[in-house]
């Protein structure tokens, strides 16, 4: 029966971390990273709340099985009333201080309670024979089913609030097992009776929803998040994680896609990437092409987008193609030339639109072109001033173009219009030309508006500054103008960190050189049991940093970490319960070269992960082939470091499963804040391989007696 808690512990743990951090995602606008830092914080406060675990009593762990599940519901309820807490402007991101104070309120109690839990049951565990390896075990293969089951019943479309009110059934029922069949019958009630709540759950969820949007019709989970309508009768706005998408009666379609398309001596095949709820079809239908592809990455778009903006519709005599893929992936394939490309995107404040506004991104755009073809896009800036953060992070994104086309256009404003060709900049008079030619009727932009924007100084000013600094190039591998977006949104509330960036990243570069400096004095002093406490916080932080790395590298590439991040956690976890049981069941004792041989071999893994990134891609199934050997490797080290005995089992469960836990802690806030944004990924698997070479000394300490 403990082993049953063990595992349950473990489900727990994993999957209420994958709900929190959903509605996390979806309160903080898609932004990942600080969600990954959360990972962090959960560590740590596991860490504590296992320490504070006493002797074995198993009434006590009943409690807390019992209690966790109706907690649980209670933080889900919280995190999803995080923009009412802070006030928020309707649509706008919440400010990135208010975020972090957001993952301590919500995640902190959590992981005092996974922790917590864990410890009781694995304290009765181990007083009733169980062994400290096997308990991790367990716990890991629970962790593995609540990682798989949560992706399950996010693909099959299952509510979050339906996931949420099952898990709180299930741990409290679980807390009224028992050896007797017949009075698992008050477990079954139990169950049953919480599941019951499911509908009043729902309106629930929809009245927390409600309160910042009024007119909230309806909210749809999609693999980038959550979409929701609100509906006034005149007006539809679309948000995304409550981000604000688009509007009816905005004139923002009409900004991105009339100029570009007159750009277009005759624009007879336009590709859409985003834009649907927008109404960019019915704007780029005026041009009269002969075909219109839209892309987006869920259904749901098009058909909320159908639902609520019927009088949005294209004209009748463009084919208009909507399909169902991700922009980036459809781009990167062979097929169809277009003469026009416009990209909907409009900053890279998440890791999820920051992959539209990389080199790899338009080098794929550029061969989808025919001759003389545009690309547009549209990034957030100023019509007047460019800050020193708010130019390096635009000046990332826009100076790689003019090695790929012979013209760019920079038209500074709000949003700010990038426009970029193969061919030549038509004058002011052909621009009207052809808007006379095509009978384009709009509420807003003119011939004569072009012709202001075109003559602008601030243009001309813009495009010398683009042409004479030296800017940082974003790519896939360092999505650099997503910190920078960070550094830019956190400027507004601290006008100082505005020409800060190049201080950020010498200071990561320093921060990383003192942790490396640290690590190699505690390798130096640490013998016996201090050398295998080291090791297993080593792997730790080693573990969580390459987490990261598969989970921003996933993201960056696919845009799907919503709705996979319980997938990929859960087969990293499986590799934790392979590693660990690979050492846990050896008949022959773990010693210095078997340690010296699983650092090596990390150190190696580290070096390669990259390179596997780079040239085999970063899709699911190769993600989560690297994300089971990177959990084994971890895994093993503990495993390795559990089958030594130097204290009793439950001293020496906690101060192993303590270190480990704050070594992953450790790798969450440095991979997340200063290594991935500032170094980027390959960089990052560097400098997390040279913070594990110290540990090959270490492991030549290691000393011990076979449990």
């Amino acid at each position: 029966m403990t082993r049953l808690w063990l595992f349950l512990a473990g489900l727990f743990s994993l999957w209420g971390q994958v709900l929190l951090s959903r509605e996390l995602l979806v309160s903080f606008s898609g932004s990942e990273l600080p969600v990954i830092l959360g990972i962090g914080i959960l560590l740590v406060s596991s860490a504590c709340g296992l320490y504070t675990c006493g002797k074995p009593e198993p009434r006590r762990m009943r409690a807390v099985l019992a209690v966790s599940g109706p907690a649980l519901f209670l933080l889900v309820l919280l995190a999803s009333s995080l923009r009412l807490l802070f006030h928020p402007a309707r649509g706008m991101i919440l400010p990135l201080h208010q975020q972090v104070i957001s993952l301590f309120i919500v995640l902190v109690p959590f992981g005092l309670l996974a922790g917590r839990l864990f410890g009781e049951v694995s304290l009765v565990y181990l007083s009733e024979g169980g062994t400290i390896g096997g308990s991790y075990i367990i716990d890991t293969l629970g962790a593995l089913a609540g990682g798989v089951l949560s992706a399950a019943l996010v693909r099959i479309g299952v509510p979050q609030e339906a996931a949420v009110v099952f898990l709180c059934a299930l741990m409290l029922a679980s807390s009224t097992v028992s050896t007797k069949p017949w009075r698992n019958i008050f477990a079954l009630a139990a169950f049953f009776a919480v599941f019951a709540l499911y509908p009043a759950a729902g309106r629930l969820s929809m009245t927390v929803a409600t309160k910042e949007e009024p007119f909230l019709k309806e909210m749809r989970e999609t693999p980038l998040g959550r979409l929701s309508v609100s509906f006034d009768g005149e007006q539809a706005a679309f948000f995304m994680n409550g981000s604000l998408v688009s509007e009816s009666q905005s004139s923002s379609a009409e900004e991105l896609v009339h100029l570009p398309a007159l750009f277009c001596e005759a624009p007879r095949s336009v590709l859409l990437i985003g834009g649907s709820s927008e109404g960019l079809a019915m704007e780029a239908a005026k041009h009269r092409p002969e075909k219109i592809v839209v892309i987006e990455q869920s259904e749901a778009i098009f058909e909320l987008a159908r639902k609520y903006l019927p009088g949005e519709a294209p004209q009748k005599e463009a084919r208009v193609v909507d399909v169902r893929s991700d922009g980036r992936k459809f781009l990167g394939e062979a097929g169809e030339l277009f003469d026009l490309i416009i990209v909907s995107s409009v900053e890279p404040a998440t890791l999820s639109e920051a992959r539209f506004f990389t080199g790899e991104f338009f080098r794929a755009a550029r061969s989808r072109l025919n001759p003389g073809g545009i690309l547009a896009f549209r990034i957030r800036g100023s019509e007047n001033l460019w800050t020193g953060v708010l130019a390096e992070r635009n000046g990332s994104v826009i100076k790689p173009l003019s090695g790929m086309f012979k013209s760019l256009v920079v038209i500074p404003q709000g949003l700010t219009l990038v426009i970029a060709s193969d061919g030549e900049i038509p004058s002011g008079e052909e621009i009207t030309d052809r808007w006379e030619e095509r009978k384009i009727e709009a509420r807003l932009v003119s011939p004569a508006y072009f012709s202001y924007l075109l003559s602008n100084e601030r243009r001309r000013s813009v495009e010398t500054l683009l042409r004479e600094k030296k800017f940082p190039v974003t790519s896939e591998e360092r999505p650099s103008a997503y910190p920078l977006t960070i550094v830019a949104e956190l400027s507004r509330h601290f006008p100082r960190l505005s020409g800060f960036t190049g201080t950020m990243r010498w200071g990561t570069a320093v921060s990383s050189a003192v942790l490396l400096l640290l690590i190699l004095l505690a390798a130096l002093r640490g013998r016996g049991a201090g050398a295998l406490s080291f090791l297993v916080f080593v792997s730790g932080l080693w573990g969580m940093v390459v987490e990261c790395v598969l989970l921003v590298a996933y993201q960056v590439r696919n845009g799907a970490l919503y709705n996979d991040i319980g997938l990929i956690t859960a087969l990293f976890m499986a590799g934790l319960s392979a590693g660990a049981a690979f050492w846990g069941l050896r008949e022959k004792a773990a010693g210095r070269k078997d340690a010296a041989f699983l650092v090596a071999a990390l150190i190696l893994f580290s070096l390669l992960c990259p390179l596997a990134l780079s040239f085999l891609g970063a899709g699911l199934p190769l993600i989560s082939v690297l994300a089971i050997i990177a959990g084994s490797g971890a895994g093993a080290i503990f495993g390795l470091a559990a089958s030594i005995k130097n204290e009793k089992g439950g001293a020496n469960l906690k101060k192993l499963y303590g270190a480990d836990l704050l070594g992953g802690a450790t790798g969450s806030i440095v991979g997340s804040l200063l290594f991935i944004p500032f170094f980027g990924l390959t960089a990052t698997a560097g400098v997390v391989a040279l913070m594990f070479v110290p540990s090959l000394i270490s492991s030549k300490k290691v000393d011990g007696k076979p449990s």
